[in-house]
């Protein structure tokens, strides 16, 4: 009777395991379905052409778009910026008028709603979040009537509902990449410039730092790797695109160029996700592409539903 009791008692051990696994298995693949990894992209406008508000989301896990309620206000040149599992849509342009006039999307509603403006009108600004904190620095504005390059830069807390300015950048700066990294906001090149400078919270101050191996406007930007990748861009409007991608470490203060985009690219946007780097527009190449740490090669993933410059892109995870 022993043996056959030890017997019975291992038999349903086994099963309890295995039912453990199957549930977990089926809760985690739940959970993928529930909370997908998305890239959004939304806005934009084309060449003599009106200004879009059309939005899409590209389901990683699945590989598949699927569009959403269209922004409150068509906009381009404007910062989407993913935050506390929202999307941010801030300032930009509106049929040639300058925005200061912010929305905010909800996956979980699938709503956008008008939420606090900036302080001052902008597009083509650089765009981050550090401390909890959604960070937006120059861009141009039409506020003296000529549409300069301005130097300001602001910040906004969700618990205050309020924007801040703060102190502004050494140099003014437009289509520009704006990267949190370590505690710090690095201004990265901009129209004409190959220039970088690091603004620190605690004193709110700008200092310069190491600067591009070459001119970068409307790059792609972000933290891979514990280092800032910067690709593509050109020099000024469309002159000089560019396929190179440079990398700064902050130990060393020293950029290096590393791997080379497949081709030419400006007006494009890198996202990291699971520790993987995306590759999301380009100008007249609107496509996403995911990079290979080992062949270090860029593999096409799908193609984005609109063809627009100026588009904003961000990523959801679920983590």
């Amino acid at each position: 009777m022993s043996c056959i009791n030890l017997f019975s008692i291992k038999v349903v051990a086994i099963c309890l395991n295995l039912a453990t696994i199957y549930a977990f298995h089926l809760t985690s693949n739940q959970d993928l379905l529930n909370n997908p990894d998305e890239i959004y992209a939304c806005g934009g406008y084309r060449h003599l052409d009106r200004d879009y508000a059309n939005c899409n989301k590209y389901n990683i896990q699945t590989n598949e778009w699927e569009s959403i309620e269209s922004l409150s206000i068509a906009r381009n040149l404007f910062n989407l910026v993913a935050f506390n599992n929202k999307l941010y849509a801030i300032g930009g342009n509106h049929d040639s008028d300058n925005l200061d006039i912010n929305e905010v999307y909800d996956p979980n509603t699938g709503n956008w709603t008008y939420t606090a403006s900036l302080i001052t009108k902008r597009f083509g600004a650089g765009a981050d979040v550090l401390n909890n904190k959604i960070y937006v620095c120059g861009g141009r504005s039409d506020k003296n009537g000529d549409g300069q390059e301005i130097s300001s830069c602001e910040s906004y807390s969700t618990e205050t509902g309020k924007w801040q300015s703060l102190a502004p950048m050494s140099v003014a700066r437009s289509f520009h990449a704006l990267v949190a990294h370590e505690g710090y906001l690095y201004a990265i090149g901009g129209e004409s410039k190959e220039t970088v400078e690091r603004y620190d919270p605690k004193t709110n101050l700008w200092t310069p730092v190491a600067s591009l191996t070459q001119k970068r406007s409307l790059p792609g930007a972000v933290v891979y790797n514990n280092k800032i990748y910067v690709c593509g861009g050109v020099t000024f409007h469309d002159k000089d695109p560019s396929n190179t991608c440079e990398a700064y470490d902050t130990k060393t203060n020293k950029w290096t160029q590393i791997v080379e985009l497949d081709s030419n690219k400006w007006d494009l946007h890198l996202l990291v996700n699971d520790g993987r780097l995306y590759l999301a527009g380009g100008k007249d190449e609107n496509i996403i592409e995911l990079f290979n740490d080992k062949s270090k090669l860029w593999k096409r993933q799908t193609i984005m539903p609109l063809d627009y410059y100026g588009q904003g892109v961000a990523i959801l995870t679920s983590k």
